[in-house]
């Protein structure tokens, strides 16, 4: 094998792991920490994901030759302190916990995905975004035809896709998200994903980066397909009725009609021209259910109860942090420290904090909490260095910037696997080299 193979032998593992990212195929496992009042609570069950095995082929192609090796090391000596500061936060949150053996398994996926997007950020070369997006939209298409159909159907499509995560579940399935559409319950698509917020957050991400797909391809095929995704995933997008993803992705558009009036370049006119003609025939796939959008936007109020149960478990969230606010409750510690405050009658009754920041708080206490800090406030210091005439940089920290504000209103960034891989992918693209 050439010097130049062994170098690049990652990309395929790496790609498996894009291709593949929103997908729950996976072993779980049962352990005492898992139950919660004699409940089996799959937050809590420690998982082998299909994708953990892709990222460890992933970890152990790119670091096979020798300079890849060396520049991760050189990485981590230089930052030894910061490397000795998170390890440290990590232990004491688990020391302190009720239940170290849970606080040991939250510690390992902290540092799984913390590795991943530094191989990505330092090992894949800012030329393979092409490749890198365009499997994100494979991934995202085959999402956005899946969760179509869903809704069409208003249950699961079942067959061979429950092994890629596919739930078996019906608008009157007992937890199912369901949107109260003018006295009328509404079934939200999830894909392969955990919930339809997930699948959201995931097509939000997928759609900007197509777009910047969609300026930078030559070829009329790619720019073709880019359009047809955009268009099917813009449909999808609106069908899941998430309304932070919806508002953030009409927002994006905005900001680009912006672009176009601040710099009246060429390509960001035909970008634009291509994005309204984009949504005008996702309008005309979703007419029946466009309606439903502005009502679940438009009808959201204080006093519903999936404001009230979020209100509440922040509430809930600083007494806890409150308590612990040194080292926290550990890793993972969140949801049984919440059973502890409120009694659960049923198990899809658990759910973490509706706030990344705050579960950060909780489980790590203000050392965690410092560190994360840091490490974005160094992020988007990092993004305002970049060279923005470099299109790829503004869609991004765009993409960056949407799940930070994300998490200011949901969880899965830091609490389920598909969305603690979408975070690691896109700030390890981010900090990668503008060269190479």
């Amino acid at each position: 094998m050439s010097a130049r193979n062994r170098k690049e032998g990652y990309l395929l593992p790496f790609l498996l792991l894009v291709l593949f990212l929103p997908t729950q195929l996976g072993k779980h496992f049962w352990p005492p920490f898992s139950f919660l009042l004699g409940f089996r609570i799959d937050y809590l069950s420690p998982t082998l994901y299909f994708t953990d095995i892709l990222a460890l082929l992933f970890g152990i192609a790119a670091l096979w030759d020798g300079t890849n090796r060396q520049l991760i090391l050189g990485f981590l000596y230089r930052h030894r302190r910061v490397l000795v500061l998170v390890l440290l936060s990590l232990f004491l949150s688990s020391v302190f916990s009720r239940s170290p053996l849970l606080g040991l398994y939250g510690d390992l996926k902290v540092i799984e995905f913390l590795l991943v997007g530094l191989l990505i950020a330092r090992v894949v070369k800012r030329k393979r975004l092409t490749p890198v997006v365009s499997t994100l939209m494979v991934s995202a298409g085959g999402e956005s035809l899946l969760a179509i159909g869903q809704y069409l159907h208003q249950g699961s499509i079942g067959g061979a896709l429950y092994l890629l995560g596919e739930r078996q579940f019906t608008g009157q399935t007992p937890g199912i998200a369901n949107a109260v559409i003018d006295g009328h319950l509404v079934l939200r698509p999830y894909g392969t994903l955990p919930h339809p917020n997930v699948l959201a957050g995931f097509l939000l991400v997928v759609l900007i980066l197509s777009v910047w797909y969609l300026r930078s391809a030559s070829a009329r095929l790619s720019k073709t397909l880019s359009f047809l995704f955009l268009l099917i995933g813009s449909a999808a997008l609106f069908l899941t009725l998430s309304r932070t993803a919806i508002m953030l992705y009409l927002l994006f558009w905005i900001g680009l009609g912006v672009a176009v009036l601040l710099d009246r370049k060429r390509y960001l006119v035909k970008q634009l021209t291509a994005g309204i003609g984009m949504l005008l025939l996702g309008t005309i796939l979703v007419s029946r259910t466009l309606p439903d959008v502005w009502i679940r936007i438009g009808g959201t109020r204080m006093g519903e109860i999936a404001v009230l149960s979020r209100v509440l478990l922040l509430r809930e969230g600083a007494v806890i942090f409150l308590a612990h606010p040194l080292f926290g409750v550990g890793v993972g510690e969140t949801l049984p420290a919440l059973s502890r405050l409120s009694p659960l009658l049923y198990p899809w009754q658990v759910q973490p904090i509706h706030m990344i920041y705050l579960v950060l708080l909780t489980e790590t206490g203000l050392w965690g909490g410092a560190l994360f800090a840091w490490f974005m406030a160094k992020t988007l210091q990092h993004t305002r260095q970049l060279d923005w005439r470099k299109s790829a940089n503004a869609y991004l920290a765009t993409a960056f910037v949407c799940l930070l504000l994300i998490g200011l209103v949901d969880h899965y960034l830091v609490t389920l696997q598909q969305g603690q891989l979408l975070f690691a992918l896109i700030w390890g693209m981010l900090w990668q080299p503008q060269k190479g």
